[in-house]
């Protein structure tokens, strides 16, 4: 009995704990969300359709380009297909994912481009919620203009 009650005690624990970590996990994504929306000029939800290698060089990486259907505008210019280029180590795959994401982008004269980690997102009630806020945050504070995480 003394064993079944410990037993009880330490599964609790350990579930109280596992909340615990998950909700921090959710408000340090919430975080980052936020910092991404204030600081990229563009941010939707968007599914991935095509991706094509446009060069391979083992002193500088592989530049990607993907090409992808925006089902919500969260900041930024109205767009329904957009394509951005991403820059990742010489001989890493960049596989499509079909399911949507929220994504931050930056912009050069080239076109947009992945800013790299923390500028995408899954997208669930919460974050799109997160998401939501923080653009209205965006816009009432003029921010449009600010690409700290572009430079």
């Amino acid at each position: 009995m003394k064993y079944m009650v410990i037993a009880k005690l330490f599964i609790t624990t350990l579930m109280a704990l596992s909340n615990q970590a998950y909700a921090n996990h959710l408000d340090e994504q919430q975080d980052f969300l936020v910092q991404s929306i204030l600081n990229t000029p563009f941010t939707a939800v968007v599914t991935n359709t095509q991706v094509t290698k446009l060069t391979s060089n083992p002193d500088e990486g592989d530049i990607y380009l993907l090409n992808a259907d925006v089902q919500e505008i969260i900041t930024g210019k109205a767009e329904t297909n957009i394509s951005y280029r991403i820059f990742v180590e010489f001989g890493e795959d960049v596989l499509v994912n079909k399911e949507p994401v929220i994504i931050s982008l930056c912009e050069d004269d080239n076109g947009y481009y992945w800013p790299g980690v923390g500028a995408e997102f899954p997208v669930t009630a919460a974050l799109l919620t997160v998401a939501h806020q923080a653009a209205k945050t965006k816009t009432m504070s003029n921010l449009d203009k600010a690409k700290s995480h572009c430079n």
